[in-house]
């Protein structure tokens, strides 16, 4: 692992903690090795964020993982075009949650993030509607 992360993604990272309800505060506490940042939360714990640098996350990058992490911890794959994640057995049972940014934005609402599931497309496309079927009525 490196730190491989364009320079514009850690500061895209924290503005966006900046601006969700569920969040207090964001500490740096990144390294030579990795870009870690300690998420304080309104309500729950703190998060320690790792944004992972691999374009295909896999078990084996999730096992080489900082050792600062621990349960209820998360796993962002940083990278716009990176992709994958673990196996839901190991992120159950250490804990650590893996996805992109936007997962982490919905897990950020859970007591234990790991246990965050995003919607699927079919939930997504009936949000959309429903969305859209009130905004015409209020027309």
């Amino acid at each position: 692992m490196s730190k491989d992360l364009y320079y514009t993604i850690p500061q895209y990272f924290i503005s966006r903690m900046e601006e969700h309800d569920c969040v207090k505060s964001v500490n740096n506490e990144s390294d030579d090795e990795f870009f870690l940042y300690r998420v304080h939360r309104e309500k729950f714990d703190d998060v320690l964020v790792w944004l992972s640098d691999a374009y295909s996350f896999t078990d084996m990058d999730f096992n080489n993982r900082p050792p600062s992490l621990q349960r209820g911890d998360y796993i962002i794959i940083a990278k716009p075009e990176g992709g994958g994640g673990a196996s839901e057995a190991l992120i159950r049972a250490t804990g650590i949650g893996v996805g992109k940014l936007g997962d982490f934005m919905g897990a950020l609402t859970k007591r234990e993030p790991w246990t965050y599931m995003p919607p699927s497309w079919e939930e997504k496309q009936e949000r959309k509607k429903r969305f859209f079927e009130k905004r015409s009525k209020e027309r």
